[in-house]
């Protein structure tokens, strides 16, 4: 859904989509509660994923086209901060949910709930698309506007493959090989979601005061060093500096990559682009959970962990190659002085 959303942007405008999208989340949230077998509910957890494939590409180009370069990190960190923010709410509302009543009252709570934000959001939205006119001569030969873009979603679609990879087995790495007891491992989990709320706009608002390409430098560090961190300690106390360094890196990346592929594009191209950037990063990242599923059954957790250290650290380097090369911007400099 990050592509057609992307593509119809220019055409029926960013709002409709986003609220089409929250709408039809919903709905479809609601049809969970009344599926009367497993192949209904397969069906319409489907459909949730098509409402909500509409936010990311087209609420990122939206935030961005009200806000200009030296602010535009912090805004779509602040944007951003809503993923872990739900992350952390989630199963403090579902689980009580869930004991007190029923699965299905749970997904029509949220299926109403949903519906509610929809309405307010067709409301209260604005609707500007664009904040002035584009200068069409100032903008750069395809060549180089291209390069910038492959650069940005190589750099992209690398941290993703890694997001989605420790998503999926840093619980059970935490059970099997810290040995932490289920009555804890919730916590140690929540915590790279709890850095995460601070870390997505602390990313975002100093990439707009140091530049993007430092503050990509600090997070990818702090990323790598974190994988590896957690790796090697033995436990207990020690896991939770390691989590919280590698929840600062993992999160605090995010909206100054997204920053730094909105600067780079035209008002009336970034949702388009955006779109085609996000469904090719998103399609390879799928892949992660199964590459480091099948390397961990192989080599062991360690060597799957150091991995990803390594493919983050790689990231790093890619972004070297785009400095030296000239592909920031001159808002990549942030609030520092010229020299």
């Amino acid at each position: 859904m990050q592509l057609p959303s992307g593509y119809l942007v220019n055409r029926i405008g960013s709002k409709k989509i986003l609220v089409f999208g929250m709408f039809f989340n919903s709905v479809s949230t609601i049809l969970v509660a009344l599926s009367a077998g497993y192949a209904q509910f397969f069906i319409f957890n489907m459909m949730r994923s098509i409402g909500s494939g509409c936010h990311l590409t087209v609420a990122t180009a939206f935030v961005s086209n009200f806000f200009e370069a030296q602010d535009r990190g912090k805004a779509i960190g602040t944007h951003e901060s809503a993923v872990s923010l739900g992350g952390l709410a989630s199963p403090i509302v579902t689980l009580p949910l869930a004991l007190a009543f029923s699965w299905r009252t749970t997904y029509l709570f949220y299926g109403v709930a949903g519906l509610v934000v929809a309405a307010t959001s067709w409301l209260f939205l604005p609707s500007a698309e664009i904040r002035g006119t584009p200068d069409l001569s100032k903008q750069e030969p395809r060549r180089g506007f291209t390069a910038k873009v492959s650069m940005l979603l190589v750099i992209m679609t690398i941290h993703a493959f890694v997001y989605h990879a420790l998503s999926a087995f840093l619980p059970l790495y935490l059970s099997v090989e810290k040995e932490v007891t289920l009555l804890y491992l919730g916590y140690y989990v929540a915590i790279p979601n709890l850095v995460g709320l601070f870390g997505r706009p602390i990313g975002g608002y100093m990439s707009d005061k140091i530049g993007r390409s430092r503050m990509t430098w600090i997070s990818l560090g702090f990323f790598a060093f974190g994988i590896a961190f957690t790796s090697f300690v033995r436990g207990g106390y020690w896991l939770v500096p390691a989590l919280i360094t590698l929840g600062f890196g993992q999160h605090s990346v995010i909206p100054v990559l997204f920053a730094m592929l909105m600067d780079v594009l035209p008002p009336q191209k970034r949702a388009l682009v955006a779109g085609r950037v996000n469904a090719v990063r998103h399609l390879i990242a799928a892949f992660g959970p199964t590459v480091v599923g099948a390397i961990i059954d192989t080599a062991g957790f360690l060597i799957a962990f150091l991995v990803l250290s390594l493919a983050v650290a790689s990231n790093f380097s890619v972004t070297l190659k785009m400095r030296r090369e000239k592909f920031f911007t001159d808002t990549d400099q942030g609030s520092l002085p010229a020299g």
